[in-house]
């Protein structure tokens, strides 16, 4: 009987420790993984919307074409089931700008 408590404390311990480990350390790096790559998406959709919007409405105003950026990001996002606020939006479109070649660039 007594061995049968002593496995039992033991297996308590084990389970003990191990829901410490992934509450520590694998769900935090899950929860970080799976940020970043909703954060890559954003920048991948900001990118295709930043080119398309600069073809589309090359001869508008620089604040036109950032509005119909926005619009057009915040649609894909929510058909992807993503949504982030408006100044994190911007920030893809300025980085997907700034990666643009400078020929496209304008004011």
């Amino acid at each position: 009987m007594e061995n049968l408590t002593s496995l039992s404390i033991s297996m308590e311990w084990i389970v003990a420790v191990i829901a410490t480990i992934v509450m520590s350390y694998v769900i935090p790096y899950l929860r970080r993984q799976k940020l970043k790559l909703h954060w890559e998406v954003l920048l991948a959709i900001a990118g295709v919307v930043v080119k398309a919007v600069e073809q589309k409405y090359k001869q508008e105003h620089q604040l036109l074409r950032l509005s119909k950026a926005v619009e057009s990001v915040k649609e894909q996002l929510r058909k992807s089931g993503l949504h982030y606020d408006d100044e994190t939006i911007i920030h893809a479109i300025e980085a997907s700008v700034l990666e643009l070649p400078k020929t496209h660039i304008s004011q």
